[in-house]
């Protein structure tokens, strides 16, 4: 961060002082060891805006932790970034000139996102791809553009917030038990992922149910409303603070965490975002989080017994909405 914000001053310094900014670029040969890209050239000024736009967006995906798939960045700004191509060698050229990694740019090459269970996709061009994963889960496709249709058995879909829970599951047989689909965003999810589920949403969004199992912090909450997966339908089955009475497992304390500075001020401002929009439940959980100033990781039930997961907490949450 502190390398393009670097950068970027000096860009702003140079156009202060009326003079075009230039731009050095790391050059791939040992002859040469930077190529000078100066914005007064006519040759250089779209390549020096596109450079600048992506450092940009780079810059934003570090300092909010987020990430996205080059395919990704070609649907949010495919009237910046013309090809592939272009977006790839956009990251060489910065990664060397920053001598970092490009999977520091928190942009990767295909979706983080994961889904496990029974899919079958239709492609525009009329071939089939089958999804049937019920042990680790697939990565979630990224040419999401070239989808036709989309059918599945499944009664319900279940987005996880975390990969080592949704991994837990499988391990437990939760698809054998329940006819589901399961996805991860392994955290915030990204683009891809985003897109995936809103597109199981207007495909099946009347017919099954969808879900969302998170942690029991502010940062849950905001995953489950904000993050992309505001669908209407999506119900919040936990954890909640709430079940730690209604489960008994309050005695636990030693796996509840104190909430900081920083989580109290998410969950003030997620009270004061959810009164506007009447989600009462929500504000409950929130002021009930504030009021016993803890928060939960969803491992914690783990701790109680491995399969508590699969075999109580979720039977128990599901029972309310599946019926025969």
């Amino acid at each position: 961060l502190d390398q393009i914000h670097s950068i970027i001053y000096d860009i702003l310094t140079q156009l202060t002082e009326f003079k075009f900014p230039i731009l050095n670029l790391k050059c791939k040969t040992e002859h040469k060891l930077y190529r000078c890209l100066n914005f007064s050239s006519s040759s250089n000024t779209q390549k020096f805006v596109l450079y600048v736009k992506l450092l940009s967006i780079i810059y934003r995906l570090i300092s909010e932790d987020q990430y996205v798939t080059k395919r990704d960045l070609l649907y949010q700004f495919k009237h910046v970034f013309k090809n592939q191509t272009v977006v790839d060698n956009l990251i060489n050229d910065l990664a060397r000139t920053l001598n970092v990694s490009k999977s520091s740019f928190n942009i990767k090459a295909t979706s983080k996102g994961i889904v496990a269970g029974e899919v079958e996709i239709t492609m525009v061009d009329g071939t089939h791809q089958l999804i049937n994963d019920s042990k680790q889960g697939i990565s979630i496709p990224g040419n999401l553009d070239t989808i036709m249709d989309i059918q599945t058995k499944a009664r319900f879909v279940l987005i996880v917030e975390k990969d080592a829970t949704l991994q837990r599951l499988l391990d437990d047989n939760f698809l054998s038990k329940y006819p589901a689909l399961l996805i991860t965003g392994k955290g915030e999810p990204d683009l891809t992922t985003r897109r995936f589920v809103n597109l199981l949403f207007k495909k099946f969004g009347t017919t099954i149910e969808f879900f969302c199992l998170t942690d029991a912090n502010p940062y849950g909450k905001a995953l489950s409303y904000d993050k992309g997966l505001n669908l209407p339908c999506l119900k919040w089955l936990g954890l909640k603070i709430t079940d730690l009475d209604y489960f008994y497992l309050k005695e636990r304390s030693k796996y509840l965490l104190e909430l900081n500075q920083r989580d109290k001020k998410i969950a003030e401002n997620l009270i004061e975002k959810f009164q506007e929009l009447h989600e009462f439940s929500l504000i409950k959980e929130l002021e009930c989080m504030l009021e016993k100033n803890c928060k939960a990781e969803i491992q914690y039930l783990q701790h109680i017994d491995t399969s508590f997961i699969c075999d109580f907490y979720l039977k128990v949450k599901l029972e309310k909405y599946l019926h025969d």
